[in-house]
């Protein structure tokens, strides 16, 4: 996928320089080694996206014992910023994707405990990922900015609704499975159906992608976009709605107790 990608941007402009760093963030290795790899490019980095995300079944764990989807969608990217915070240019901006699925979340003093080994993961966890990713853009700008001495901004933002690689799976099952799902409370894949049904879903990857692009390049984003249409499941950006209160002290927080995390898992 990245080599067709950087095919399209040459052919479109010969002169451009692309360096392609694969990375595995359900991996603490692999992400440490990307972080060796972008380190030695020594580029100055003036914008990051981070846009991974899964939504595999909440009893999957890493290697290392803990919940993959919040593994993956929240503290390894936290590790992976970390990480390359010295290549961070004056100026620079952080864009973190969210998801509408985060007005589903529980309080964010609860996430501690996807950070432990444990028999049992809550049925929230993609949602409260999702919360976990605001939170860490609510901090990430005024941390790196203190502790690099260069002015960093972070923003949050979340695509609407799309079916994609990550949802598909529950959009395609037979219908009467999406109702008996329902019945016992995972309403997800039902509501996905009736949300594509009815239209109110982006038309496409373009549309979806357009709240980031504000984010990354708008003079003065608003801290966190997304669709205007109903429910922000589509439609042109416009400032989102934050479900949860995420005060700067719960989100330092959480910052501070993955940014341990990390540290414990590298010991």
């Amino acid at each position: 996928k990245a080599s067709r990608v950087i095919s399209k941007l040459q052919s479109i402009n010969p002169d451009i320089k692309i360096h392609s760093v694969i990375c595995e963030l359900s991996c603490l290795d692999s992400i440490n080694k990307a972080i060796r790899s972008i380190r030695k490019i020594g580029l100055q980095l003036h914008l990051v996206f981070l846009n991974a995300g899964i939504t595999s079944s909440r009893e999957e764990k890493t290697d290392k014992g803990i919940s993959s989807v919040f593994f993956v969608n929240h503290i390894a990217q936290q590790a992976l910023l970390m990480g390359i915070q010295h290549q961070l240019a004056d100026q620079s901006r952080i864009v973190i994707q969210s998801s509408v699925a985060h007005k589903f979340a529980r309080e964010p003093r609860l996430y501690t405990e996807y950070m432990n080994i444990q028999e049992k993961v809550a049925s929230s966890v993609y949602a409260d990922s999702k919360c976990a990713n605001i939170c860490l853009a609510y901090t990430a700008g005024k941390y790196l900015t203190q502790k690099q001495g260069r002015q960093i901004m972070s923003y949050a933002v979340h695509p609407g609704y799309l079916v994609t690689n990550i949802n598909r799976d529950m959009f395609m099952q037979p219908l009467y499975q999406s109702l008996l799902d329902s019945l016992c409370g995972r309403v997800t894949p039902l509501m996905l159906r009736l949300g594509y049904h009815l239209g109110v879903v982006q038309p496409s990857v373009e549309h979806a992608a357009h709240p980031a692009i504000v984010a990354a390049l708008a003079e003065n984003p608003s801290f966190f976009t997304g669709p205007s249409g109903y429910f922000e499941l589509y439609g042109p950006p416009m400032p989102a709605k934050i479900y949860h209160d995420i005060s700067t002290e719960c989100a330092q927080i959480l910052w501070e107790q993955t940014e341990q995390c990390i540290a414990e898992l590298h010991g």
